[in-house]
């Protein structure tokens, strides 16, 4: 209902999918629904790739360590630790942890995590990949980067 409706105020959208087959099936009835193209058609839907879940897309060799220290620094909050030494040892247990532990968790706690997840990706090394791809892609159809704003374009 919720599509429906903003496209018949004209207000302007933007859908970010789970790729799973039954999460692109619905989507897919939504658009139809609104008289809109197919996700794999719709510019206004980005759809995570290879038939991911978000938390799987998320979970990768190059998050894996923010992942792993943002989930050990909510342990040692909630347990109100102070000790050096709990927390030196949290903080091990949790770098143990493989991506498939590291998934599960998330999956399992999809609301517990999802503010921290953007404050764990800053602190990945590489600039570019602080911010996974279709996130961004999302990002920037909802609000466009600053200079399409500005109307400053470098082909004007």
């Amino acid at each position: 209902p919720f599509l429906r409706l903003t496209t018949r105020f004209h207000i302007p959208w933007v859908v970010f999918s789970d790729g799973e087959e039954k999460a692109i099936n619905d989507l897919d009835n939504a658009l139809d629904k609104s008289g809109q193209p197919c996700s794999a058609n719709n510019p206004r839907c980005v759809v995570i790739p290879d038939k991911k879940c978000f938390e799987q897309y998320l979970t990768t060799p190059n998050s894996l360590d923010a992942l792993q220290l943002m989930m050990a620094d909510f342990q040692i909050e909630l347990s109100n630790t102070t000790n050096e030494q709990g927390i030196a040892g949290m903080r091990e247990s949790w770098k143990r942890k493989d991506e498939t532990a590291i998934l599960d968790q998330l999956k399992s706690h999809k609301t517990r995590y999802g503010a921290r997840i953007a404050d764990a990706f800053q602190t990945i090394g590489d600039e570019d990949k602080r911010i996974p791809k279709r996130v961004k892609e999302a990002l920037d159809l909802a609000v466009p980067p600053s200079s399409e704003v500005n109307g400053d374009d470098d082909n004007a």
